[in-house]
């Protein structure tokens, strides 16, 4: 059994560093060649129990994108993966808000989020506990003023539940439980 481990612990390794970039680490070769909000807090996490340098330059690339409001954007695109994506940069007119770091491109949706467990336990685990504690005093600042984001601009009705704007950020992107609703807004579209 315990080979067994080992084996699938090998293969989550070579995946990972066949997935890495000089920034971040993609997904996906093909289908996802860009950094996602979620999938660089779940890539983080498993950095967290080998690689403690390689999970902290994951978070400081997606948290380098995020918007002056505070928000994380749920993709960052890659300039070199251009051309493959749908939607790409153009689809999401982000760089309209006036709020994307000069530089970054960026979807203008986000994700729930997760990436203050994330950092948790990349100190948790780290092996270097003074470079962790570190990139806590920098992430720090940076996971607040997200958290103030979704509190303050997420919530219009005052009840401490963050709305979602489009069903990319729910988590479950691909769920049926969104089919109805895109049905009827596709409807609605069509008679404009």
């Amino acid at each position: 059994m315990l080979s067994k481990y080992k084996e699938h612990l090998k293969k989550a390794k070579e995946i990972l560093k066949v997935n890495s970039t000089s920034g971040h680490t993609k997904p996906s070769q093909d289908l996802y060649p860009h950094q996602w909000n979620w999938d660089s807090g779940f890539i983080a996490i498993g950095y967290s129990w080998y690689d403690q340098k390689r999970a902290i330059k994951e978070i400081r690339s997606l948290f380098d994108a995020q918007w002056t409001n505070g928000m994380v954007p749920q993709i960052v695109f890659d300039p070199k993966y251009l051309g493959g994506y749908f939607p790409e940069p153009d689809f999401w007119q982000a760089e309209s808000s006036g709020k994307v770091p000069e530089g970054k491109l960026t979807s203008g949706i986000t994700m729930p989020p997760i990436h203050a467990t994330v950092c948790r336990l990349i100190f948790e685990r780290a092996e270097d506990s003074a470079e962790a504690k570190v990139f806590l005093k920098e992430i720090y600042p940076k996971l607040k003023k997200s958290h103030r984001y979704l509190y303050t601009c997420r919530d219009p009705k005052g009840e401490g539940l963050v709305c979602i704007r489009h069903p990319w950020e729910s988590g479950v992107d691909n769920s049926p439980v969104w089919d109805t609703v895109l049905m009827i807004r596709q409807k609605a579209f069509l008679w404009i």
